[in-house]
């Protein structure tokens, strides 16, 4: 998950513009759904399904919205922004 998390975190970070996109529109298309896809394979392969699965899914794209709004990069300092 962690990887998962860098590379978007990178990708969408790499273009700012991005980001208000990213948060705002959905995405129909298969490239569009790839970054939703690996979480959910990850967090199944960690035992979960189901329920448990859609409310891990639900956590974790949650705070990476909130990760892309802000607050937590700029709290953690040079952490990711290498």
């Amino acid at each position: 998950m962690a990887a998962i998390a860098e590379g978007l975190w990178r990708a969408v970070r790499a273009c700012p513009n991005a980001i208000p996109l990213v948060l705002t529109r959905r995405g129909v298309g298969l490239p569009t759904l790839a970054p939703a896809v690996a979480p959910l394979r990850a967090l199944a392969r960690g035992g979960r399904s189901g329920r448990d699965l859609l409310v891990a899914f639900r956590v974790v794209s949650r705070f990476a919205q909130a990760e892309l709004a802000g607050p937590l990069s700029a709290v953690r300092g040079a952490g990711l922004a290498a």
